[in-house]
């Protein structure tokens, strides 16, 4: 498969290397959108990531092209249109008991810690996988992540009531999101930059 690899700060390369295989309880994707999110670009030109080589990119939506041994895939089937989320948790410390997964003492993450979605496939676990529903493309569910990460913000926040005045500061893609979501949700909406 193709894959553009970060192996050095300052040093990507689009390479040819193995397809990766699904084991028991994954899938491998088959990437047809990945978005760059702004972590990636210092993670790529300034201050590196985890280990060397990795092949970045964390958001990212695409079919099932494969399942693991047994091919069992739960609610998930060959040719599944799916976005992923790029936590991957270890389901054993005391935060994955309650189900803080965001708080996992031991995680990894596609396209940071695990090779990530600026790649023709990536292996994702089962668990990880989110349908994207009939209508929607693996173009805007690439966004999946960034809109959920705007989405925790908003909520956050507090509610917000129709008609509320609402403030955003700062018109990246996080805050463009975050003022859709506001908006949504009957807000008034300020966005300044």
């Amino acid at each position: 498969m193709n894959a553009l690899v970060l192996h050095g700060i300052g040093d990507l390369r689009y390479q040819q290397q193995a397809t990766p295989e699904p084991k028991a309880g994954e899938a491998r994707v088959r990437i047809g959108y990945c978005g760059v999110c702004g972590s990636d670009i210092p993670r790529c030109f300034v201050k590196g990531t985890y280990h060397f080589p990795t092949t970045p990119g964390h958001e990212f939506a695409g079919t099932i092209d494969a399942l693991g041994e047994g091919g069992g895939g739960g609610d998930f089937s060959v040719g599944d249109p799916v976005a992923v989320f790029p936590l991957l948790w270890c389901g054993k410390c005391d935060a994955c008991q309650r189900k803080a997964y965001a708080q996992c003492s031991d995680y990894d993450y596609l396209g940071s810690r695990s090779d990530g979605g600026f790649a023709d496939y990536v292996i994702a676990p089962l668990r990880n996988l989110i349908a994207v529903p009939q209508g929607v493309s693996l173009r805007a569910a690439a966004m999946t992540e960034p809109a959920a990460v705007a989405r925790h913000a908003v909520q956050r926040a507090g509610e917000i009531l129709p008609g509320a005045s609402v403030a955003i500061f700062g018109a990246g893609p996080i805050g463009l999101m975050v003022a859709q979501w506001a908006r949504a949700a009957g807000g008034d909406v300020l966005l300044c930059d």
